[in-house]
């Protein structure tokens, strides 16, 4: 996954992507971001004039925001950790 997308899903703003839906970054980010396909400047651009204008909506600004929480350092940390099989975290045994 991009290494800027915890900062992007942090902002709450809409995101969108030049990436096929079926990717991992797809799969991950489902329908919380507007996908538009590679290498076609057409949607790009009908995309880009149509969040240009559209306000942030809480319900979708939420659930980006939980994806966020799920890249954080903390959680990946403790994800690690259990399944490394370090229960009690780093340097703990």
């Amino acid at each position: 996954l991009p290494s800027k997308l915890g900062g992007m899903l942090a902002s709450g703003r809409q995101i969108l992507l030049t990436a096929d839906t079926e990717s991992e970054l797809g799969e991950f980010l489902g329908e919380t971001c507007l996908f538009v396909p590679p290498g076609e400047p057409a949607p790009l651009i009908e995309a880009i004039t149509r969040l240009s204008g559209t306000p942030v909506c809480p319900v979708a600004r939420g659930e980006r925001l939980a994806l966020a929480q799920r890249l954080s350092k903390a959680v990946l940390i403790r994800q690690f950790c259990e399944t490394a099989g370090l229960a009690d975290g780093p340097g703990r045994r």
